[in-house]
């Protein structure tokens, strides 16, 4: 025989997680979701879970270069979530806005929006590299290519030839502190692990 005491707590407990789940929200109104955002090889890759009870009837991916101003770029029709288990999904943005900040947001139907995710989309516009900003007031990036996170040395020279400035890195960007150089131009370059040249350039330091 059933015990129906029982049966009805563990009812109301299961509709009591239920409801938790679906009303987790920030204090600020945005639905809280494991949500991330990849810049790989100019293109954006986002991907996020929903938890189990949060369901929603379709999902708009927008995006903004301001933070506050956002358009659809991709949607996700039908009903999403479920209220059994947690749910992933992926979209791929082929075309951000290159050298500028891209945020994205997910509009979950009836849930509202998710928190706010931003990625800086570096083009490195056939030169190989790109420095941000140049000319360089106190500190600047050089971006290069670096996809598989492999070791680069970075060299900054005067224009006679001296060093100044060496480090070594596995992500895509040196940085550069240049609160102790001259105004001038300076010349850069980017090495592999086994010496060979990746890129080289010019950065103008301004006062």
């Amino acid at each position: 025989m059933i015990d129906m005491k029982n049966f009805f707590i563990h009812i109301a407990i299961f509709v009591f997680a239920v409801s938790v789940s679906l009303s987790s929200s920030a204090q600020d109104g945005t639905v809280q979701l494991q949500f991330s955002a990849t810049e790989v090889q100019g293109k954006v890759y986002l991907d996020w879970t929903m938890n189990l009870g949060q369901t929603c009837n379709g999902i708009d991916i927008t995006r903004s270069t301001d933070g506050l101003n956002f358009s659809p770029i991709g949607n996700i029709a039908g009903i999403c979530g479920s209220s059994f288990e947690s749910v992933s999904y992926f979209f791929v943005d082929e075309s951000p806005v290159p050298n500028q900040v891209n945020y994205y947001r997910l509009t979950l139907g009836n849930l509202g929006p998710s928190q706010t995710l931003s990625v800086e989309v570096i083009d490195l516009e056939g030169a190989g590299y790109q420095v941000r900003p140049n000319p360089i007031v106190d500190n600047a990036r050089v971006y290069f290519d670096n996809d598989r996170s492999a070791e680069h040395r970075f060299t900054l020279f005067s224009e006679n030839g001296k060093s100044l400035l060496t480090g070594n890195t596995r992500r895509d960007f040196f940085e550069i502190n240049a609160t102790g150089l001259a105004e001038g131009i300076y010349i850069f370059r980017i090495e592999t692990a086994d010496g060979s040249e990746k890129a080289s350039g010019r950065v103008v330091v301004a006062r």
